[in-house]
C-alpha cells in the first residue's frame, strides 16, 4: 500500500508540474490552426516581415493568449497598435500615429530595446521601427513588444470517485473501483 500511495503522488506532482508549466507562456505566435479563435489577438502575414489584422481575419500566423479570452474593449492592456484593422503596419503602444488597438486579458504590455527591458515581462513580438513597423516574431526586430504575464494559476489535483467524491487519506478504494485524478486551478 505504501509503495502505491508513494507512486501515485509522484504521478500528481508530475501532472502538476506539467499542467502548470504549460499555463507560463500565455502569449505565442503560432500557427492559426493551433489557435482557438476566441484566443487569438492578433493575426500575422507571417513570422517576419509582417502585416497585422485585428482578428477575426485570415492571416495564416497569429499571437494566441492560451490562457484567456480575447477581451471585448481595450482598458489598459494594449499590446501595440496597427494603421488599419487590416493588412497593416504597426506601432508601440505609446504611439500616436494608429487608433487601431490590439489588446491581451489581463498582460500589462510596453515596448523596449535589447538590454533596456524591464525584468519580469517576456518578449511576445518585436517590431522592425517605434512606427510604421512590419512585425516578427520574438527576436526577430530590435524593439520588442513585452508584456508582464499575469501569474498562472496554482493547481491542485485529488483523486475523486465515481460519484465526484474526493477521496481522502485514510478512504479506502476496492479493486475494480473506477477512480480519476481531478485538476483544478485556484
Amino acid at each position: 500500500m505504501g509503495k502505491t500511495r508513494l507512486r501515485n503522488s509522484f504521478f500528481v506532482l508530475f501532472l502538476i508540474v506539467v499542467f502548470s508549466s504549460s499555463v507560463l507562456a500565455a502569449l505565442t505566435v503560432q500557427s492559426r490552426v493551433s489557435c482557438p479563435a476566441s484566443n487569438v489577438l492578433i493575426g500575422l502575414s507571417s513570422q517576419n516581415n509582417a502585416h497585422g489584422e485585428i482578428s477575426p481575419g485570415i492571416f495564416p500566423w497569429v499571437l494566441c493568449d492560451s490562457s484567456s479570452v480575447k477581451p471585448a474593449t481595450c482598458s489598459g492592456n494594449t499590446i501595440i497598435k496597427l494603421s488599419s484593422t487590416s493588412n497593416a503596419h504597426a506601432e508601440v503602444v505609446s504611439g500616436t500615429n494608429y487608433n487601431n488597438a490590439v489588446c491581451a486579458a489581463n498582460d500589462q504590455c510596453t515596448s523596449c530595446t535589447a538590454g533596456n527591458c524591464p525584468s519580469g515581462y517576456s518578449e511576445v513580438l518585436s517590431l522592425s521601427l517605434i512606427t510604421n513597423a512590419h512585425i516578427g516574431s520574438p527576436g526577430v526586430y530590435p524593439v520588442k513588444i513585452v508584456c508582464l504575464l499575469s501569474a498562472p494559476a496554482t493547481p491542485s489535483a485529488s483523486w475523486k470517485d465515481n460519484s465526484d467524491n474526493i477521496i481522502t487519506e485514510g478512504s479506502s478504494v476496492q479493486l475494480g473501483d473506477t477512480v480519476k485524478l481531478s485538476l483544478s486551478y485556484l
